[in-house]
């Protein structure tokens, strides 16, 4: 037998008005939008889509190295820290220059990429994130400022830099480096008997051109030190000092445009660190940490050496002010700290541009 006809209208005028309520509760991508002030923005770019308030939008990292190790620092694990943080944000992923696509926001990371890709992207918003390229691609990144909707700097020092010497009239963000989240499984070896061990972490090979690490011979004649070559990316499971280095030339390049990366690093293993003042250690470490240094002279930092393993091997009154300050650091300088800075820059990007 057949259903009645005024069963079959019944269902199917139920079904539809089912169908309908829950087609209109799907998020639905708004129109593309111009953007005509702008020259930079020539194209349609996908605007984002909206639920009750809420945006959601799309970002990729590009790096022409998406093998080094600052790609994976600076991109995938900032994008772990975003998808943590926030359920509003699509990654799609860190791409080599020549592989981008059409996200909202595209961070171009240590360096960017050539002129050619640039113009090519169909991205809304493009962000350059220097690093420490500035060093070593000092003209490749100046030529191509032009070309990006706003930069990402290490320190308040290089934000006024770029502003002043290149009259730059982007965005500019200050994002410190975060700690390579690998850092708070590695195991200190800490024997209470023994005397305080030092250590320096970072790449061996740049010692021979960049002073990372300035009077490293003479101060390794006198005193034990602990060298953990970071260059390929490598992290040991486990370190045999508990006192990190971090000493640069006063004024110099190095000083005025490096990272936080030494700071955070020796934070996240719960040590203390001799520091230099350093542009980017200015901006997060406070004045009364008892271990940087008030010079670059050798005296003094020989001095410091002195001073802390004295302190150590004593009350370690300084030692413990030290370790309650740079605990307070790892949590500045954590990928959830630094992640939730990128996340607020990514929401007034889109809402400025």
């Amino acid at each position: 037998q057949t259903a009645p006809l005024s069963f079959i209208v019944v269902v199917t005028i139920l079904l539809s008005s089912s169908i309908f309520a829950a087609w209109s509760t799907v998020p639905r991508r708004t129109k593309c939008i111009e953007f005509p002030n702008n020259p930079l923005f020539h194209r349609k770019a996908m605007a984002g889509t909206y639920v009750e308030g809420r945006k959601f939008f799309s970002v990729e990292f590009i790096t022409p190295f998406p093998q080094f190790p600052t790609a994976r620092v600076r991109g995938y694990d900032i994008m772990k820290g975003l998808q943590s943080i926030s359920p509003n944000i699509r990654l799609t992923g860190v791409h080599a220059c020549r592989n981008s696509s059409c996200a909202d926001i595209c961070v171009y990371v240590w360096g960017g990429c050539p002129e050619a890709n640039l113009n090519n992207s169909c991205c809304k918003i493009k962000v350059l994130d220097i690093l420490d390229a500035y060093l070593y691609q000092k003209e490749n990144i100046v030529a191509n400022l032009s070309h990006h909707d706003g930069i990402v700097v290490l320190n308040q020092h290089m934000a006024k830099h770029f502003r002043s010497a290149y009259n730059y009239t982007g965005d500019i963000q200050v994002l410190h480096i975060h700690s390579d989240p690998r850092w708070h499984h590695v195991f200190t070896q800490n024997s209470q008997t023994e005397p305080l061990r030092f250590g320096f972490i970072g790449s061996l090979p740049s010692l021979k051109f960049a002073p990372n690490f300035i009077y490293s011979d003479r101060l390794e004649d006198q005193y034990p030190i602990s060298m953990v070559d970071t260059n390929k990316g490598n992290i040991p499971p486990s370190v045999d000092f508990q006192c990190d280095i971090s000493v640069r030339p006063r004024n110099s390049s190095e000083s005025k445009f490096k990272s936080t990366a030494k700071l955070a690093t020796a934070a996240a293993l719960g040590h203390n660190i001799i520091v230099s003042w350093d542009e980017a250690v200015k901006d997060v470490l406070p004045p009364d940490y008892p271990f940087a240094l008030a010079d670059d002279s050798f005296d003094t930092i020989r001095t410091m050496f002195d001073t802390v393993a004295a302190d150590y091997a004593g009350d370690r009154r300084k030692w413990n002010q030290g370790l309650s300050i740079m605990k307070d650091i790892n949590e500045r300088l954590s990928i959830e700290y630094i992640a939730g800075e990128f996340h607020v820059y990514f929401s007034r990007l889109l809402s400025t541009f």
